[in-house]
């Protein structure tokens, strides 16, 4: 019974891999399964093929049953031969549906993205460009406020050493306008603090810690203002240098951006390749 089985599905499994290889609609899943069969036929052939060489080759059958069994040892490697051509050309076609299916799937997922993720970037682009300028145009005014605050307080007599003058109505707006990076949509350039802010922003950082040092010290108004002057001399100093290295930091993050994006518009015009 297994060997009529087995003859009796190997032409209905020829005729199906042969159809496979050249149908545009079948899938990867129905390869698969035909990749996995004929393997299975590949291997029931190849044994059938050595138990019927042993009977033909056992002397204890008469001629005709040998003569049989030798047939059946040809018919069954011919089968076995036959698949194993197949099973390559099955396995490459399994492949390329495999991955065409693959292609398909990805293109209907990005579709779907490009129509149901992307639109709602635009209105948030089209907010950010517009927080970006109010941003920017608060910035700059808090930024005109502390250059004429720090004129100001340069300009105060020795003897009004304890009166200020009204700080930003922001907290640690210097430190926001000095830490704070905005960047333009369109080309990625960094619009704040711009090589001029930076300048500025150094300076009105000093001339607000020399302000209030010198607003806060007790010998401002004594016969020893000498002592107060050399503080806010040393203060002066410190500060500056502090924002001297503050402003290389600044300007060697600023070069070394450009720098990268400049490696990154190569890269990408040739190929990725460096």
């Amino acid at each position: 019974m297994t060997k009529a089985r087995d003859t009796d599905a190997a032409p209905g499994l020829d005729e199906r891999a042969v159809a496979a290889l050249t149908d545009d609609t079948v899938s990867s899943a129905a390869l698969a399964a035909l990749v996995e069969e004929t393997a299975a036929a590949i291997a029931a052939a190849e044994s059938t093929a050595a138990a019927e060489k042993e009977r033909a080759f056992d002397l204890a059958l008469d001629h005709d049953a040998a003569k049989a069994a030798h047939a059946a040892m040809v018919d069954a490697s011919f089968r076995a031969d036959r698949l194993k051509v197949l099973a390559p050309r099955l396995r490459a076609r399994w492949g390329e549906t495999l991955r065409r299916e693959e292609a398909d799937a990805w293109k209907r997922e990005r579709d779907e993205f490009e129509a149901t993720v992307l639109p709602g970037i635009l209105p948030a682009r089209a907010s950010y460009e517009t927080a970006l300028q109010a941003i920017l145009n608060f910035f700059t005014q808090v930024s005109d406020f502390n250059a004429a605050r720090g004129e100001l307080l340069a300009r105060r007599p020795l003897h009004l050493g304890l009166e200020s003058v009204a700080e930003p109505p922001i907290p640690a707006a210097s430190k926001l306008l000095a830490d704070t990076r905005l960047f333009d949509l369109e080309n990625g350039a960094q619009v704040w603090p711009g090589p001029q802010q930076t300048n500025r922003l150094a300076v009105e950082m000093s001339q607000s810690v020399l302000a209030m040092a010198a607003s806060q010290d007790p010998d401002e108004c004594t016969p020893n203002w000498w002592k107060a002057a050399a503080r806010r001399q040393a203060a002066h100093r410190v500060e500056t240098e502090r924002q001297d290295a503050r402003l290389r930091q600044l300007e060697q993050e600023q070069t070394e951006r450009v720098n990268r994006e400049e490696r990154e518009r190569w890269a990408a015009a040739h190929g990725g390749v460096r």
